[in-house]
């Protein structure tokens, strides 16, 4: 008689590995409608295209090949894995603008190593982002920004701080979001400092949407 705990893995959906897909399957995909963007250089955007394709390699089972756990040099006699590599290659290379494309390019280019120096364009230098980016945070304020560009720019500084290893608490943001109010939403602060439970930075944002609008 089978024990309990195996019979609900066999019964669990989730509890299986992720499958492959075929390389057949890959060369049909058209990434810019996963992807719906391109990097630059210097471009903000970096969080969310990583984010994009972060699920892209989860949902088709492809992850191996961006994280590390397999050697690509090992891999050479695979077809079948090697060529869902360079298919994977391909897509990389299509999201960039020349500029980034050129600086990265290199002869017999595996996907770790592409998606390795990809990154490197953006995380280099983290002592001197963090820095940087931590100086424009506590810089921020309103003005005469509308609450939604005030919070989406709050937001996107929090990511880029998280990508360079110095994330922020959702405490840290609403402190941050609090400080920088323009005088016309001062009534709202006490509401907010005062919630209990503490508001989360997307309850506090909803909660001065309102009194926006």
């Amino acid at each position: 008689m089978a024990s309990s705990s195996g019979s609900s893995d066999h019964d669990n959906p989730f509890s299986a590995a992720p499958v492959s897909i075929s390389v057949a399957t890959m060369q049909l995909i058209n990434i810019k409608s996963h992807v719906p963007m391109t990097l630059g250089v210097g471009d903000s955007n970096f969080t969310v295209g990583r984010t994009f394709f972060n699920i892209v390699f989860r949902k088709f089972g492809i992850k191996d090949h961006v994280d590390g756990t397999v050697d690509a040099r090992a891999m050479l006699l695979d077809t079948e894995w090697t060529q869902i590599d360079t298919c994977i290659v391909s897509w990389l290379y299509t999201m960039l603008f020349a500029e980034l494309l050129s600086a990265i390019v290199q002869p017999h280019d595996n996907t770790y190593t592409v998606w390795t120096s990809i990154g490197s364009q953006f995380l280099d230098n983290i002592v001197q982002r963090t820095v940087q980016l931590r100086q424009a945070l506590h810089a921020l304020c309103q003005g005469d920004l509308t609450v939604t560009k005030y919070c989406n720019q709050l937001k996107d500084l929090a990511d880029k701080l998280r990508d360079v290893g110095a994330p922020l608490t959702d405490q840290d943001l609403i402190i941050n979001l609090l400080s920088g109010l323009n005088d016309k939403f001062a009534n709202c602060i006490p509401t907010i400092s005062a919630s209990r439970p503490p508001m989360t930075f997307l309850q506090a944002r909803s909660f001065l949407l309102q009194e926006e609008i």
